[in-house]
């Protein structure tokens, strides 16, 4: 019997190293596993995602692929930005500022900032940082479709929220939802149309490849079935299946449960390429105090009025 528990002799199945190990099937040694974990622990925002689509666990080979197709898009779209430090900074010195100084301030915090709404953060032209989904990031360039519907839990007489499935090449985020509140008018009902049309228009200025417009679900999914395939490089069942979840609000599309801003280590990893939320832009430079608010809100006047000379002369 003691035999049976007794240490064995045992080659790892990646390295090739010998390993002791009282377990007979362990097919790894004890460093291997460990890197494993790590590497698992750097993708895990994309590793809940594959679970929440119903995907398998990725095997260890892809975690490099994984981990590298996030690199580059972050790389492609570096930028030189402005530190959270840098910005507290300015806030403690903002009267020593010159006007120029204070709207370059302005203009590099243009170049970084980054828009929050339920379910990513947004960098126009660039790139969506999902909010749900730890340090997961999907190139707008990458966006083939875009569906949208709304959810009648979350609307009053003036507001409805926009729940939009965007439809993507990316082999690892093959969709995702995002949450825009729109206004309503005196006429609207049961939806906003000024305010529907402003997130279709939102989405084609972002996207530059799109393959269809942007269009209410259940035109998207019709579209769909009449043709029989897909414009993009995601099997037919499959987006009909998330047309589907979006258009009940269910699954990854399921709004109470979208959060609106980036967790610590996404936002973390933003700041390392430059860009940070607009909402910690704001409390960094205390703009929620009556007198840095006033100072900044006269230099984005001025700032205006500049730029509008320029183009005009």
């Amino acid at each position: 019997m003691m035999g049976l528990f007794s240490k064995k002799t045992l080659v790892c199945q990646r390295c090739g190293k010998e390993f002791q190990s009282r377990l007979g099937f362990a097919d790894l040694c004890a460093e291997c596993v460990l890197e494993e974990e790590k590497k698992r622990q750097e993708i895990r925002g994309y590793e809940l995602y594959a679970k929440k689509i119903h995907r398998d666990s990725y095997p260890a080979e892809k975690l490099d692929e994984i981990a590298e197709h996030r690199w580059e898009i972050l790389e492609k779209y570096r930028t030189e930005g402005i530190s959270l430090v840098t910005l507290c900074a300015i806030a403690d010195q903002y009267k020593q500022l010159t006007d120029d100084e204070a709207q370059n301030v302005l203009l590099r915090i243009a170049e970084c900032g980054l828009d929050d709404t339920l379910g990513a953060a947004v960098r126009s032209g660039r790139f969506f940082v999902l909010t749900d989904f730890e340090r997961a990031v999907v190139d707008m360039e990458d966006v083939f479709a875009v569906g949208i519907t709304g959810d009648y839990k979350y609307q009053d007489s003036k507001e409805e929220a926009v729940l939009c499935a965007v439809f993507t090449n990316d082999p690892y985020i093959p969709v995702f939802p995002m949450v825009y509140i729109a206004k309503k008018g005196f006429f609207d009902i049961w939806k906003s149309k000024k305010g529907r049309e402003a997130v279709k228009a939102k989405f084609e200025l972002m996207c530059p490849n799109l393959t269809y417009k942007v269009q209410e679900l259940k035109q998207l999914k019709k579209e769909i079935k009449e043709e029989g395939k897909v414009r993009g490089n995601l099997e037919r069942d499959f987006m009909l299946d998330m047309i589907s979840d979006a258009s009940l609000s269910s699954g990854i599309f399921k709004i109470e449960n979208m959060k609106g801003d980036l967790g610590p280590e996404t936002a973390e990893m933003m700041e390392t390429y430059g860009y940070l939320e607009y909402e910690r832009i704001v409390k960094a430079l205390k703009m929620d105090q009556m007198f840095h608010r006033t100072f900044w809100k006269k230099q984005m006047e001025r700032l205006d009025q500049r730029i509008l000379e320029k183009m005009t002369s």
